[in-house]
């Protein structure tokens, strides 16, 4: 669909987004976006917060246009960096994929959902595995998955300035 009619994104602020009478939009198909999270200077770290330019990114990215993606999170100096949070450095990896590559492998809208379901159990899950460890089990383990991020972190620039 998105290859045949493209997409589109309301550019407003978080503050009013109530304000926008989502009822009354005409045309297309309107579809809200699984869990992500901002990497835009305003909103950084914050799930759901993201600019137009991320959503749009987020958007052509799951439906399978990645260059697409990478292409419209170029001109930005934090782009990569959206791409990073939510792929090389989820919180959580579910079904063995991490975050927009699992969005990405879904077939239909539930399919999306049911993912984000598992992603969202799989921190919480995570959090109170967090909670029981000891302080240095807590810095072997962050030491460890620094090294990993690091190591991904490499191949994935590589794809954001080619």
């Amino acid at each position: 669909m998105v290859k045949q009619y493209g997409t589109s994104a309301i550019d407003c602020s978080w503050a009013r987004i109530d304000e926008i009478p989502m009822n009354k939009l005409k045309n297309g198909v309107h579809r809200l976006l699984p869990f992500l999270v901002a990497a835009n200077p305003v909103n950084y770290g914050k799930p759901s917060k993201l600019t137009c330019a991320e959503a749009i990114a987020a958007t052509l990215y799951i439906v399978g246009l990645k260059e697409d993606a990478l292409t419209i999170m170029k001109p930005f100096k934090w782009g990569c960096q959206f791409i990073s949070l939510n792929y090389v450095c989820s919180i959580a990896i579910v079904d063995g994929q991490e975050l927009l590559e699992g969005y990405a492998n879904c077939k239909s809208g539930q399919e999306v959902i049911d993912y984000q379901n598992r992603y969202m159990e799989r921190i919480e899950q995570e959090r109170v595995v967090d909670r029981s460890l000891d302080v240095s089990e807590i810095e072997r383990l962050s030491l460890s998955c620094l090294r990993q991020i690091a190591r991904k972190r490499t191949m994935t620039s590589s794809k954001c300035t080619a």
